[in-house]
């Protein structure tokens, strides 16, 4: 058994201005990362703010959006600061996203930075082998360069992939070797996928033996019509993966979004969510190990 909000994690960008815009969010947003996870009682934080730096800020210069070139050359400009990691320390964990388009540079220097900052746990690499996304989509032999970098100033620290439903866990064997923590994320938002779970859950793991399994969940409607996602729906998928984190079948639920926990659109669902996780982690015992 285990208590839900240990493993709990916290998907999103720490705040240099309030208001102020994040990425993939509409609007301005008023709650920080740090906030949303004091909000739940979270205790480890997946910090996204690293993914972009000014190797990926040049990227975006390409074809630019007037409305949020300013919010990268800000995220650039802040990256890896190391007043966003003061601002983290009272978490168990820390897993800081890698920037695109400069994988093996952004690993490297989060290993160094772990040194420093002992909660820093691991890397994470987004959308990993996306079809949209080409620079995604690396060899084998390319994830080992990017698993070594990680772990050239910290050998403890973790890779962790990001991955969807409609991939083929089957896909993911040649690499098994070059990473730690797989994290799993359905991008339709179906609820036949969370009613039988099991069977997405059950194929990770045959593939993934010995791996860290992390399952994330959305606000947004994402793969469809645009919107939030129904209250009802919300609350389905929490329930189904609450149990498997209690249960000991899943290492870690993710909730991502903290600018999301601000907006009265959205004030059910985050209150619900705060209520429920309360009450799943309050009620469960935890034996010590010689009982």
């Amino acid at each position: 058994m285990q208590r839900i909000l240990d493993h709990v994690y916290n998907w999103g960008y720490v705040l240099d201005k309030v208001p102020s815009m994040a990425p993939f969010i509409s609007g301005s947003a008023t709650c920080s990362l740090e906030t949303a996870a004091d909000y739940l009682g979270a205790k480890n934080i997946i910090y996204m703010n690293s993914m972009y730096g000014k190797v990926e800020l040049q990227e975006r210069r390409k074809n630019p959006d007037p409305a949020s070139i300013a919010m990268y050359e800000g995220l650039a400009e802040n990256w890896l600061s190391e007043r966003h990691f003061r601002r983290l320390a009272k978490y168990d964990s820390i897993v800081c996203a890698l920037e695109h388009h400069n994988y093996l540079e952004s690993a490297a220097a989060i290993s160094r930075l772990s040194l420093q900052y002992k909660n820093i746990k691991g890397v994470l690499f987004d959308d990993f082998k996306v079809p949209l996304m080409p620079y995604t989509e690396l060899s084998p032999s390319q994830l080992s360069e990017i698993y070594a970098a990680t772990k050239s100033a910290n050998p403890d620290l973790q890779l962790y992939l990001v991955s969807f439903d409609y991939q083929d866990p089957k896909d993911y064997e040649p690499y098994l070797d070059y990473f730690d923590v797989m994290t799993r994320w359905s991008w339709i938002q179906d609820p036949m996928y969370y009613e039988y779970y099991w069977r997405d859950h059950r194929k990770l793991k045959s593939v993934c033996k010995g791996k860290k399994l992390l399952q994330g969940i959305y606000f947004a409607n994402t793969g469809r019509d645009g919107g939030m996602v129904s209250l009802d729906f919300f609350q389905l998928s929490i329930k189904a993966l609450a149990d498997y984190v209690v249960w000991d079948k899943l290492d870690g639920l993710i909730i991502p979004s903290p600018a999301y926990f601000g907006r009265e659109n959205l004030r059910e669902h985050v209150q619900w969510l705060k209520n429920y996780l309360q009450w799943r982690h309050e009620t469960v015992t935890v034996l010590p190990p010689d009982e």
